[in-house]
C-alpha cells in the first residue's frame, strides 16, 4: 500500500539492489568435486563390470562337466590298456563336478571319506548317493585292484555318470 504523496516513478533505492550475475566460481567447484568422485570411483566400477562379463562367460558346473565327458567318449570305448586312465579320467569328471556343484570337497579324500562326507550332504538325494558310491566303487577296483570290467560294466558306468549329470 503505497501513501498518497509516495511518486509513482518505480527505482532502487540503491544501485546494488540490481539484479545479479550467477557466479563463475560455483560451477568451476561442482566440476571439480564431480571429476573427483567419478575418478575414485572408476576403479570400483570397472572390477564390478569384469566381475559380471567374467559371470556372463563362466559355464556351470554341468556344463563343463558334459563337454569332458563328451571329449572322453568321443575317443571311444576303453580297451584293456586304456582302462585305468579311462576310469581316472571318468571319475575325476564327476568328483570335480560334485566340488563345483555341490560344494562337496572330492578329488583330494578317498572313497571311502567322500562317501562318508556326501552321506552328511542334504543337497544329495538318497538315490544319488547310492548310484555314487556304486560308480565310485567301480571306479575304484579298476584303478586300484587291476580290474578288467566287461564291456557292459563299462557301459553301465558311463551310463551311471551321465545319469547322475543329468538328475542333478
Amino acid at each position: 500500500i503505497l501513501a498518497e504523496d509516495a511518486p509513482l516513478e518505480l527505482r532502487p533505492r540503491h544501485p546494488d539492489l540490481a539484479p545479479r550475475r550467477p557466479s563463475s566460481k560455483g560451477w568451476w567447484a561442482w566440476a571439480v568435486g564431480l571429476l573427483l568422485v567419478m575418478a575414485a570411483a572408476t576403479p570400483f566400477a570397472w572390477r564390478g563390470f569384469v566381475a559380471l562379463r567374467e559371470r556372463q562367460r563362466r559355464q556351470s558346473a554341468y556344463e563343463v562337466a558334459r563337454s569332458e565327458l563328451d571329449e572322453l567318449l568321443a575317443a571311444g570305448r576303453p580297451n584293456a590298456e586304456t582302462m585305468d586312465r579311462f576310469y581316472v579320467r571318468l571319475s575325476l569328471i564327476v568328483r570335480t563336478y560334485l566340488e563345483d556343484r555341490f560344494a562337496l570337497r572330492s578329488p583330494e579324500l578317498t572313497t571311502q571319506e567322500f562317501l562318508t562326507e556326501m552321506g552328511r550332504s542334504p543337497d544329495l538325494a538318497r538315490s544319488h548317493q547310492r548310484l555314487l558310491q556304486t560308480f565310485l566303487e567301480q571306479a575304484d577296483l579298476v584303478k586300484f585292484a587291476g580290474h578288467r570290467p566287461s564291456a557292459e560294466v563299462v557301459s553301465e558306468s558311463i551310463a551311471a555318470s551321465e545319469r547322475f549329470l543329468e538328475e542333478t
